[in-house]
């Protein structure tokens, strides 16, 4: 990155964040300090690895400072999108998810119980005498819903073999079929990657200040 094109500023308000990385007016060593944080942003790759050794195991991939990274660390196995997609339907009972999924009763329970210690699922009794839980979605689940929408969407566009979508979603309050659409928080207008511009935010500065 150029010297220039670290100074550049933005040409309108609506491309503005709303919330300033920096709350007080920034001293001209922070403004050093940030282009240089900048350019070492732009010259590694947009997610830098931590470790210098080539070669990284999937199990490290969650100490990335990445949120993609750190997403997928949680939820990047065969099942747990699945037994997700199948909660945001309304399953709560071990047997209703085993039921659905036909997965071993061993590989579920252990998806269930990393979705508890995660905080995506909590897990409640319903009968004591034998002991049974329901698994419920938390706010942190909850969260999840608009990735089910994106992957929906996606799968209904490419990959529905020319039949149109499997399931279609009506939304209760207007009581129409709905498509989801991902919009900017700041201007309301429709994502377009082409037109999304990734900077470096305060945790990957802090990542990066450790590792130097």
């Amino acid at each position: 990155m150029t010297r220039n094109a670290a100074r550049r500023t933005v040409s309108s308000k609506k491309e503005l964040n709303a919330t300033p990385i920096i709350g007080r007016r920034p001293s001209a060593v922070n403004i050093r300090k940030r282009g240089r944080l900048e350019r070492a942003f732009y010259n590694r790759t947009h997610f830098p690895l931590l470790s210098r050794n080539p070669i990284m195991k999937w199990d490290d991939v969650g100490s990335m400072p990445c949120s993609v990274a750190r997403t997928l660390a949680v939820l990047g196995d065969r099942w747990t999108m699945l037994i997700l997609r199948n909660a945001f339907l309304g399953h709560r009972r071990f047997e209703a998810f085993q039921t659905q999924l036909g997965l071993t009763r061993h590989v579920l329970a252990e998806r269930l119980a990393r979705l508890v210690e995660e905080g995506i699922f909590t897990k409640r009794a319903y009968q004591e005498r034998p002991p049974r839980f329901e698994y419920r979605l938390s706010q942190k689940g909850l969260d999840l819903y608009p990735v089910l929408l994106a992957l929906t969407a996606w799968g209904d566009r490419w990959k529905d073999d020319g039949k149109g979508p499997p399931v279609v979603l009506r939304h209760r309050r207007c009581a129409r079929v709905m498509h989801p659409v991902m919009v900017c928080s700041e201007c309301g207008e429709p994502i377009d990657p082409r037109e999304v511009e990734p900077m470096p935010g305060p945790g990957w500065a802090e990542r990066q200040a450790e590792v130097e």
